[in-house]
């Protein structure tokens, strides 16, 4: 068949199994069908059956890495990993590892996950391109001093045009990563990723870059994820202790607050004033650590045993609650 007819959209050949599923004056949208049988990954995550076990997840897709440094010392790094390289639309959730590690002061406020999408469109010799922003997620970030990694889920909505390298049109995807952060500059990553065609996306295709629309019934169901962990021992709260935990001298505009790296309480200047090589917690330059801390410290250059996330937080709270 053809697209278009007379001098305002000049008719332009269609492959087998080709159809349009978008148009604007002179450019179209040109989408293969999809295969008769059901789309379906090796490695898809779903929800398992009923009596079933989930099957430990595999981090087998696209992985991006970086770092933001602080005027002030110290710097946020992140890698961030897709569990695979392709999903179909409506069926797969896909799953970002994040590992974290920020050795300053200052949090990670929000963590947000989309997908962009590069769309190009070539008929009678003109070209037609635009960029998306897709299923903007939001998403808990960390506080300071986290060192750990967790499992954020992205449910990816039905009706995305599959992932195209024709002559006619060219449409790529990636997932994006955005860390919000204080006092600087964001850090994004972002991950190339292919979205397959499935046997019902074109019943209900809409224009590239068109919001999901629907019931949040209609998303994939986000499957059972393992708990995030940490590393080293949570910061304690800068509102939990007014006075210093050794020598109980209270912190005032000049007599400042100071972690120890090691245990992660707080301490003023002259409680904490060694710094050692702690390279099991995750730092890369020697760190302050307590007087309690500086033997164990000195001797392992760190120790703590990696826990899930939340109970070491629950346990931190508890314990500057009693304290």
């Amino acid at each position: 068949g053809t697209i278009g007819s007379g001098p305002a959209a000049p008719a332009v050949a269609l492959s087998a199994g080709e159809e349009v599923v978008a148009a604007a004056k002179r450019h179209f949208l040109v989408a293969q069908q999809a295969p008769a049988a059901p789309h379906t990954h090796p490695a898809s995550i779903s929800s398992p059956p009923a009596g079933s076990t989930q099957a430990p997840l595999t981090f087998s897709g696209a992985s991006a890495s970086g770092i933001r440094s602080f005027i002030t010392g110290g710097a946020v790094k992140a890698t961030v990993t897709l569990n695979q390289a392709s999903y179909a639309p409506g069926t797969d959730v896909a799953v970002v590892k994040v590992e974290g590690n920020c050795s300053v002061g200052q949090p990670c406020n929000m963590i947000t996950l989309d997908a962009v999408c590069s769309l190009s469109i070539t008929a009678n010799g003109q070209k037609w391109s635009h960029g998306f922003e897709l299923h903007t997620t939001r998403l808990d970030g960390f506080p300071p001093g986290f060192y750990g990694e967790r499992y954020l889920p992205f449910r990816i909505p039905p009706g995305w045009p599959s992932t195209a390298h024709g002559a006619l049109v060219r449409c790529n995807y990636g997932v994006r990563a955005v860390l919000t952060l204080p006092a600087t500059l964001n850090l994004t990553l972002e991950m190339p990723v292919t979205i397959a065609p499935t046997a019902t996306m074109y019943a209900a295709a809409r224009p590239a870059g068109a919001p999901f629309a629907g019931s949040p019934e209609l998303l994939p169901a986000v499957p059972e994820l393992p708990p995030g962990r940490i590393f080293r021992p949570p910061w304690v709260d800068n509102s939990a202790y007014k006075t210093c935990r050794a020598c109980f001298t209270a912190f005032t505009v000049f007599h400042r607050r100071h972690h120890c790296r090691h245990c992660g309480s707080i301490f003023c200047k002259k409680c904490a004033a060694e710094k050692v090589e702690l390279p099991r917690l995750g730092y890369t330059q020697p760190q302050r650590v307590c007087r309690s801390c500086h033997a164990e410290a000195t001797r392992t250059g760190g120790s703590f045993v990696p826990v899930e996330e939340s109970a070491a937080v629950a346990a931190a709270a508890a314990a500057a609650a009693v304290s």
